[in-house]
């Protein structure tokens, strides 16, 4: 009985100084992002491309990529990568509200990476002051109601960041 109290004191542990570990270098990443967003310069290069039928824009600075991928008329998806010695360690995607154009409601998803491996990965909406005060009706999910697309799921993004990565960084 010991063995089996003193096993799970260790799993607690290890499991414990991990979180921990992997909290201070989401930390540090958003440190680094945020220096780089400090410090924009010049456009390296910007192209218009296809990834098989999504067109892509990019734009290329220094330690960051900005994507803009047109999937339709209305699905649109805002990516934003951020390089350290070329290597990937943070990803977001921003997904405008489809209904009106000028609503800054955003789906927005960031995977943040250590050493080519996902440490992290939050998944949030931001609603206008104006969209916080208008009540949803019961019948509608928050991708209806607010126009987001239901196939830009968890699954499809880290697709999407392969893919990303082989057409957009290896360039």
């Amino acid at each position: 009985m010991n063995s089996l109290k003193l096993i799970l004191i260790s799993f607690i542990i290890v499991q414990h100084s991990y979180s921990q570990s992997d909290s201070l270098k989401v930390e540090a990443i958003n440190k680094l992002v945020y220096e780089i967003n400090q410090n924009p310069k010049d456009v390296i290069s910007a192209y218009t491309k296809h990834i098989d039928s999504i067109e892509i824009q990019v734009a290329t600075f220094k330690n960051r990529i900005n994507v803009i991928s047109e999937f339709s008329k209305e699905d649109r998806l805002i990516t934003n990568m951020f390089l350290r010695d070329g290597e990937v360690i943070f990803i977001s995607f921003v997904e405008p509200s489809a209904f009106n154009k000028n609503n800054p409601d955003k789906n927005i998803n960031e995977y943040y990476y250590y050493n080519n491996r996902l440490i992290k990965q939050n998944s949030f909406i931001e609603l206008s002051s104006f969209s916080t005060c208008v009540p949803m009706p019961p019948n509608k999910n928050t991708y209806d109601y607010y126009g987001f697309n239901k196939n830009f799921t968890n699954s499809f993004y880290l697709r999407y960041i392969d893919k990303l990565k082989d057409s957009v960084i290896t360039e």
